[in-house]
């Protein structure tokens, strides 16, 4: 047995094999070895650099977005969040946004609603004061002809003592 060998198979045919030299064959293990765990290592580097960066990233969108919903809740709609993603995090982002859209439309239509409710206010005070004014007025008329009924009656009763006096004095005459 030497760096050529033949093998028999059934049916008596002889085939020639070439067997290689063993330090050459465990040189190229050691080299396949060798790229192979760097190969391994830089996939592991890589994954490491992408895990971080993908946490990163997933870290900032959560910040804008708590920053965001807090600013939300104090009332505050000067700005809308500026963060588009396509995975579960851009999909609450959306979802946040429409909201405050929403809160902005309402609170423009509060907003109108609530200037339309002042001059309705406005106008009913001055209505309000009219009709107080034409109170006064007519409460002012109906004491003036109260107290013409009273001046009237007591002329009245004036007119009916003096034609008693007419007539008394008349029939004594007569």
């Amino acid at each position: 047995h030497g760096p050529v060998d033949f093998f028999r198979v059934r049916g008596g045919q002889a085939f020639l094999v070439l067997l290689p030299n063993p330090k050459a064959v465990e040189s190229s293990v050691r080299k396949l070895l060798v790229v192979t765990g760097v190969f391994l290592i830089c996939i592991i580097v890589l994954l490491g650099t992408y895990t971080v960066w993908v946490s990163r990233e997933i870290g900032r969108l959560m910040k804008l977005g708590e920053r965001f919903s807090r600013r939300l809740a104090e009332g505050d709609l000067t700005e809308s969040p500026a963060v588009w993603s396509d995975d579960e995090l851009g999909t609450l982002m959306d979802n946040l946004r429409a909201s405050f859209r929403g809160l902005v439309r309402v609170a423009r239509e509060m907003r109108g609603a609530s200037a339309s409710v002042d001059e309705e206010a406005a106008r009913l005070s001055a209505a309000s004061g009219e009709l107080a004014a034409s109170v006064a007025e007519q409460t002012g008329l109906a004491k003036e002809a109260e107290r013409m009924a009273r001046d009237s009656g007591s002329g009245a009763r004036e007119t009916a003592l003096s034609m008693e006096k007419v007539a008394s004095a008349t029939q004594d005459v007569s």
